[in-house]
């Protein structure tokens, strides 16, 4: 780092005051005993000084829209790739995947399901 220059930390998290994002969730918590919350449970306990320290007291925060897209099989397949989500073999994966399907169907619009997403940045000196 150069000195006088600033330092961004960037996120990009879902909204996690969106009925989809909700419902996403409680199906998530549901099935899947290792599930702590979206990024591990990280959004939804910050607040406006969890970077105090990293940045000597001084920065600002920045909040983009930052929507993402998908497919039905994109949209089972992001739930599925998480570490904390059901494997094949789970007594529970076709209820799993029968439950995302159904979040699917009801936010969808010819295809298409967008996920209210985020992306969060933090500017400072450090």
């Amino acid at each position: 780092m150069k000195p006088e220059e600033k330092v961004i930390l960037v996120w990009n998290i879902r909204d996690n005051n969106n009925e989809l994002v909700i419902e996403n969730y409680e199906v998530n918590r549901k099935y899947c005993p290792n599930f702590k919350g979206f990024s591990d449970g990280m959004y939804g306990k910050t607040n406006k000084d969890d970077f105090s320290d990293f940045f000597n007291g001084k920065y600002e925060t920045k909040v983009f829209p930052n929507n993402l897209i998908f497919d039905m099989d994109e949209f089972i397949g992001r739930n599925l790739s998480s570490s904390y989500a059901l494997k094949s073999n789970d007594s529970q994966y076709n209820n799993y995947v029968n439950e995302l399907k159904k979040i699917y169907k009801k936010y969808s619009n010819n295809g298409q399901l967008i996920m209210p997403n985020l992306t969060r940045s933090y500017v400072g000196d450090v």
